[in-house]
């Protein structure tokens, strides 16, 4: 598979990700800000992917989280953070 398609098949899985957790509901997280925290992430923590198509799946990965930690709630007895 060419370069171009991988990014494009990527960046479509990031946009649907985002969309499936999002839909029908109050946006939960601002795409851009969860990609900033994403690039703070990758320096913290000194993560560097082989691939632009792993970096954007590794986002799509960090998206599904991020929205499932902003979602959750802390009277349940526990805490979830980025990690």
């Amino acid at each position: 598979m060419n370069k171009a398609l991988m990014i494009l098949l990527a960046t479509a899985l990031v946009a649907s990700t985002f969309f499936l957790l999002t839909k029908g509901k109050k946006e939960v997280v601002n795409k851009d800000e969860v990609f900033e925290e994403f690039k703070i992430w990758k320096l913290k923590f000194n993560k560097e992917y082989a691939s632009p198509q792993e970096d954007t799946y590794r986002f799509s990965v960090f998206l599904e989280n991020y929205i499932m930690i902003k979602k959750h709630d802390p009277k349940v007895g526990y805490t979830l953070a980025i990690n």
